[in-house]
């Protein structure tokens, strides 16, 4: 159960928070973060992608890792790899 509330701890990754989450008004938050989302979910992807890439795009990351690249391939700038093709 120690994963469920210390998930950062145990698998030693580092949790990315939406930026703006706990410094601006939530309606202001929220509108911001639904129009990023949406924009994603016109691309078609499904709302759990869209929000993870949502995520990863603001936060600069380099590379998504992922069973499922199809998923994300062509619809980001960010390197798409699968677990076997990052090591």
């Amino acid at each position: 159960m120690r994963w469920i509330y210390h998930f950062d701890q145990v698998y030693a990754v580092q949790i990315l928070e939406p930026r703006g989450l706990y410094t601006e008004l939530a309606i202001d938050w929220f509108e911001r973060f639904s129009n990023e989302i949406f924009k994603l979910y016109r691309k078609k992807m499904t709302w759990g992608d869209a929000v993870l890439l949502q995520g990863a795009e603001e936060h600069e990351v380099e590379t998504i890792i992922t069973w499922n690249t199809k998923h994300f391939i062509n619809r980001t700038t960010i390197d798409i790899l699968t677990p076997s093709e990052y090591l």
